[in-house]
């Protein structure tokens, strides 16, 4: 799925670069948060992994990690049956959650800097694309020149984020 995702992010830039017109930049735009989303899917897919590996070896349930790792809450209907619902989570929360739990699964001390640039220009960008998605008039379209560099930011930083969050888990998986 992520090689997908990236091979359309690659696909965007290129065209975008070869013709820079407001279809490509919204192409580019749509393409990189779907990857963002992609990375944040795998990298909780791989924690709960290592969750459920946890419950094996020592017994121990977080029953509340596993639940946000599924996406899933769960309550009791009006007839006293135990039902489930997807649980919304705002997406930076969800992409800071996904990396801290990855690395923690690893033993790695890393930690997204949420006070940097690149973490805004991450900010800018799920707005943008949200405003890309949800329209309210055709002004809402326009991908400025600004945007569109702030999501280039942001999938270059979270890029090499995500660099760096694999070799501390490597590095750490390495001391144990």
């Amino acid at each position: 799925m992520i090689s997908v995702l990236f091979e359309d992010v690659n696909e965007c830039q290129a065209r975008l670069t070869d013709s820079d017109s407001q279809f490509w930049r919204r192409a580019f735009v749509r393409a990189t948060l779907s990857f963002v989303e992609g990375i944040t899917v795998l990298l909780k897919q791989q924690a709960l992994v290592g969750a459920c590996n946890k419950i094996t070896t020592t017994g121990e349930i977080d029953f509340a990690r596993l639940s946000v790792l599924f996406g899933e809450s769960y309550f009791i209907d009006d007839i006293g049956k135990l039902r489930w619902r997807p649980i919304h989570i705002p997406m930076l929360h969800n992409v800071a959650f996904a990396f801290r739990e990855f690395a923690q699964l690893h033993g790695s001390a890393f930690k997204l800097d949420k006070s940097s640039e690149e973490w805004r220009a991450l900010q800018t960008a799920f707005r943008v694309r949200d405003r890309l998605v949800h329209p309210k008039g055709v002004d809402e379209l326009i991908v400025t020149d600004v945007e569109l560099t702030a999501v280039k930011t942001a999938v270059s930083w979270l890029n090499e984020s995500l660099g760096s969050l694999f070799s501390e888990a490597q590095g750490a998986l390495k001391k144990k």
